[in-house]
């Protein structure tokens, strides 16, 4: 028996497709919990409650982390980070999409490399997140 020369096509959009789903967005790491970088300086940014989004240097000022608080089980998904000027940013995240999510109020991190056009220091980096039922609510956060 003789297979179908569009098999290996196939299998090779399948590859890409699983690959795809798993993608973290702009994000270079997404995981459950704090930052992990050994290297990261906690109080580098002031931090009042879960409520606020906790951003930091990490990687010696290469990367920066977003930890934000909200259910476990949908965490917020990167959706982008645009670079409005040499020394500011904006990272805008969405919701998972489940109908169901669980009311623990976890911290969720999301890593980024600085993008390549914020070459100042202090960098402002503002989080725009989705406000239930609709818009968005946004916290501004500063990096020295």
């Amino acid at each position: 028996m003789r297979l179908p020369r569009s098999l290996p096509v196939i299998g090779a959009i399948a590859v890409v497709l699983s690959v795809a789903g798993c993608s973290t967005g702009p994000a270079s790491d997404s995981y459950a919990g704090g930052p992990h970088s050994a290297d990261s300086t906690p109080g580098s940014v002031t931090y009042s409650s879960a409520d606020s989004p906790l951003v930091e240097w990490i990687d010696g000022g290469t990367s920066f982390a977003v930890t934000k608080w909200g259910s476990g089980s949908c965490p917020d998904r990167a959706e982008s980070v645009e670079v409005t000027s040499a020394h500011s940013l904006i990272v805008t995240f969405s919701r998972d999409g489940a109908d169901e999510c669980t009311a623990d109020d976890s911290p969720f991190t999301h890593e980024f490399a600085v993008p390549a056009g914020a070459t100042e220091r202090p960098l402002t980096v503002t989080v725009r997140s989705p406000k239930f039922p609709e818009g968005y609510w946004e916290s501004t956060r500063t990096l020295e």
